[in-house]
């Protein structure tokens, strides 16, 4: 059985990031094979000061952990983080192939997108060739990547559960959902551009929204999410963006429509499908637009099941991981 390695950022907040969730999710999936056995992890020790305000790892702690697993592979995640430059320099000497996983978010997306670029072509451009392979999960990293290695490939995140079809008796056809962190990234402020008294919104994050009359969901569980999914007539993402987005693939997946920005990249994966219904980032005329057209839309749940299937995903994955 091949060991795979499976490394990404520690979080000193102790919160789960997308990145996370994913390589949880990968975990899992590569175990399921009977193939690969997965080991995560993200304990690394870390000096107190920071580079480019990240944070600067302990070689030998990452080296320790490499040594103690002895994988057959690496599969390393993050973009703007030191850690694939430590894993693939040890790699190298050990002669151990790397598979990066970027998780990017293109420098127009982010609050100082010079120092990303320049962060970017100082330390993480001219280690890209080393790796034996890229994986990315939407077309716009494919077109990045593919620039500095040809070893690039696009597998998008699948459905980890099997979810009953909607119960129509507790769907309410004027609730709307927003799931994420209530930061600038995700946007929920975008919202409070809606009409009062007209929509029940639901959010499900972290800090409780500067508007009265939403519903604050804080901390809830798996289950609880579940039902809102169900429960809700439509997800909005107003994301100034997303590498992909679990929380449309899980609204997708309950039969449940989502209206989402132009930068949620999960929409590279649904062309031709029913479900989803894109506005311009941050562009309110053409929200509302484009929000009773989302509200009328059905999801085409065979499609979403097939696209992102778990069996199709195991598939991929083995032909990386061989």
């Amino acid at each position: 059985m091949k060991k795979v390695a499976i490394l990404f950022d520690n979080n000193p907040l102790n919160n789960k990031s997308g990145i996370q969730v994913h390589c949880e999710n990968l975990a899992e999936l590569i175990n399921e094979t009977g193939i690969f056995s997965a080991s995560l992890c993200n304990d690394f020790e870390y000096f107190p000061l920071k580079l480019f305000r990240k944070s600067i790892y302990k070689p030998k702690s990452i080296k320790k952990i490499i040594s103690n697993i002895a994988p057959d592979c690496i599969s390393v995640h993050g973009f703007m983080t030191l850690l694939p430059i430590l894993v693939i320099n040890i790699a190298r000497k050990k002669r151990i192939p790397v598979i990066y996983t970027p998780h990017m978010h293109p420098f127009y997306t982010l609050t100082h997108p010079v120092f990303g670029n320049i962060s970017f072509l100082l330390l993480l451009r001219p280690i890209l060739k080393y790796f034996s392979k890229i994986v990315v999960i939407n077309k716009e990293e494919y077109n990045f990547f593919i620039k500095y290695n040809k070893n690039c490939y696009i597998i998008p995140h699948w459905i980890n559960k099997s979810y009953l079809p909607r119960n129509k008796n507790i769907h309410k056809p004027n609730s709307l959902l927003f799931v994420g962190r209530n930061d600038k990234n995700k946007n929920l402020s975008f919202l409070y551009n809606l009409p009062k008294n007209k929509f029940t919104v639901n959010c499900a994050t972290n800090k409780k929204p500067n508007r009265v009359d939403f519903v604050f969901h804080e901390n809830i569980n798996d289950e609880e999410l579940e039902f809102l999914y169900d429960s809700v007539a439509l997800v909005i993402i107003p994301s100034r963006y997303e590498a992909f987005s679990l929380v449309a693939l899980e609204a997708l997946s309950h039969g449940t429509p989502v209206l989402i920005t132009n930068r949620v990249r999960i929409a590279d994966h649904l062309n031709g499908i029913s479900g989803f219904t894109i506005f311009q980032y941050n562009n309110v005329i053409d929200f509302n637009n484009k929000l009773e057209i989302a509200l009328n839309t059905v999801v085409n749940i065979d499609k979403i099941y097939t696209i992102f299937s778990k069996e199709r995903a195991v598939e991929r994955y083995k032909e990386i991981f061989h």
